[in-house]
């Protein structure tokens, strides 16, 4: 989760393959928003080129007022693992209803992870977690956890 000044968001991958990934922007704060509006640009990766490209958010779009969340498609994305940490830089600009905004930059990476139903997918393969006992967890863990 990340905070966004005195405001939370929550930043989450949804939908994802290889033809596009759905990045999902979620209000966790008391505050209710009024709009967002932003770009998405990348990927970048520093041990890989690839072509960058920009991704709107909303042009001021508007939330529902039933719904905390919004999300914007990445077309053709570069998901980050271990061996190319593709990354992609995230702007947002977001007016509260209590007529305050705040601008946010961050740096994200797309996963292959998808939760459908009850269901837990990578790269739209069902997994099912029998188990795991770990003191700290590491991206190596993880990995290795579900290839085996």
């Amino acid at each position: 989760m990340a905070e966004l000044l005195n405001h939370q968001l929550e930043i989450f991958t949804g939908r994802a393959s290889p033809s596009g990934a759905t990045l999902c922007i979620s209000n966790s704060s008391d505050q209710q928003i009024s709009r967002i509006s932003g770009v998405i640009r990348g990927p970048h990766c520093s041990r890989s080129r690839t072509l960058s490209a920009s991704f709107t958010i909303g042009s001021e779009l508007r939330l529902p007022e039933d719904s905390d969340v919004t999300s914007t498609l990445i077309t053709e994305p570069c998901f980050w693992t271990p061996k190319l940490p593709f990354l992609y830089l995230l702007e947002l600009h977001v007016t509260w209803k209590n007529g305050t905004t705040s601008f946010w930059k961050q740096s994200i990476g797309l996963r292959r992870w998808e939760v459908l139903g009850h269901n837990l997918f990578q790269e739209r393969k069902r997994i099912v977690l029998r188990g795991i006992c770990v003191e700290d967890l590491t991206s190596e863990l993880l990995t290795t956890a579900t290839h085996t």
